[in-house]
């Protein structure tokens, strides 16, 4: 009985130990099947065939530095005055007739967006379009509550009635930025392989579909959206792609940007929407902002960054705003990193940079998800200089494995301006 006892305390600490480390080993398990389902509850969309498996960056000689992130000048050409759309892609209100309009539903006005020839026209799913699906995106189910809030959010309402319509990149770029139209539709499903910006200088909304998000990639492109002086950008239900940003030399004050083989830096600078400061601003209904919904070329990428030593400089992942209302209601910021375990990539705002204007969030989602990686920056989901910020009924959320995290304000910097959050 003595020596039992004597060995008491002993075979205690080892079942502590061993406690300790099975509670360990079930919270690695529980995080890994959470990525795992994350992943598999996703869609696969491939992307066109055409496309090449290797990435090419947009090349570019000058950039600013961020003590003048004001200054706009980064920018890819204009596109050409020359540019012509069939009469046949592209169909105005002013050529349907009234026998051709659709009749309400009980669904109430609210839902009766299809008012015409070319609103019917881009909700024509085409069953290869119904049948594309993603991976490395959400899983359905958060995709479709976003999409609920965005539709219970007005997302369907106040559209006017002289429309375009648009199933590829050339179509919409022209209806942007040289028709007269006042809502451009996108083909629901297609994939708009964007190839250089889209200058928004006047009032346009441009409307995907809630079933059947249209994609917008500008991953080739400098970014997809610039909105420029008087300009006011109303973007609905469509899933937006970050653009890889352009090819430059490193800066003076950049001590450590040049380790990669190349010497140059890869800037990503609002890679999908760019603000000016004086545009009148945006609003974003229903909109899936994704990093890459590819998760084999996402991997693909982390490792060519770790392996070939690649610098990223990150200013506003998504959205860089330096003026204007810009509203965000039923919006989602999603990103998935498997694989990234060393880099020399520094964010400033991963997904949102606020350097001035109004913005407000409202039934958003911030989701991300990293199951081995690096992180190094200042506010991973939004950072701000400047302006007021609110944010409703919002969810941030970030799933991690095992991260390096070299971060001040993790998730939200705010470094001048007003920022409220309430319930």
């Amino acid at each position: 009985m003595a020596a039992a006892h004597a060995s008491g305390p002993g075979d205690g600490q080892t079942r502590r130990r061993r406690v300790g480390l099975a509670a360990l080993a079930v919270v690695l398990v529980a995080g890994l099947v959470a990525t795992i389902a994350i992943v598999s509850g996703g869609k696969d969309q491939n992307k066109s065939a055409g496309r090449s498996g290797a990435q090419t960056t947009p090349m570019g000689d000058t950039t600013v530095p961020f003590s003048l992130m004001f200054d706009t000048a980064t920018t890819t050409s204009e596109a050409p005055a020359d540019i012509k759309v069939p009469e046949t892609s592209m169909t105005t209100t002013q050529q349907a007739s009234d026998s051709t309009l659709p009749t309400g539903t009980a669904a109430g006005p609210g839902l009766t967006f299809v008012t015409n020839k070319a609103g019917e026209a881009a909700y024509k799913v085409s069953d290869e379009a119904a049948e594309a699906k993603t991976s490395g995106t959400p899983p359905d189910f958060l995709v479709d509550v976003q999409m609920g809030l965005a539709v219970a959010g007005g997302g369907l309402e106040g559209l006017p009635e002289d429309s375009c319509f648009a199933a590829d990149f050339d179509e919409l770029k022209d209806a942007v930025e040289n028709k007269a139209c006042s809502i451009v539709y996108l083909a629901p499903g297609k994939i708009f392989e964007i190839e250089e910006e889209i200058f928004v200088r006047r009032r346009v909304v441009v409307m995907g579909n809630p079933s059947i998000l249209p994609v917008l990639d500008g991953e080739e492109s400098v970014r997809t959206w610039h909105v420029t002086a008087g300009g006011f950008l109303d973007l609905r239900f469509v899933q937006q792609l970050m653009s890889d940003g352009i090819f430059r030399d490193p800066l003076p004050f950049e001590r450590f940007a040049n380790t990669a083989p190349t010497g140059k830096v890869n800037e990503i600078r609002g890679g999908s929407v760019m603000i000016d400061s004086d545009a009148l601003g945006a609003k974003f209904t229903g909109v899936l902002f994704i990093d890459d919904p590819d998760l084999e070329s996402g991997i693909e990428r982390n490792i060519r960054r770790t392996l070939g030593r690649e610098v990223y400089r990150i200013y506003g992942g998504h959205v860089f705003a330096v003026g204007g209302q810009i509203d965000f209601i039923g919006c989602m910021f999603f990103d998935l990193t498997v694989l990234y375990a060393f880099g020399n990539t520094l964010f400033i705002g991963a997904n949102v940079l606020q350097l001035g204007g109004i913005l407000t969030f409202t039934g958003c989602t911030f989701l991300e998800n990293t199951l081995l990686g690096v992180e190094n920056g200042v506010g991973l989901f939004v950072a701000q200089f400047a302006g007021l910020s609110t944010y409703t009924f919002n969810t941030f959320m970030e799933n991690n494995g095992v991260v390096n995290e070299n971060c001040m304000a993790q998730g939200f910097l705010v470094a001048g301006g007003v920022m409220a959050m309430t319930v």
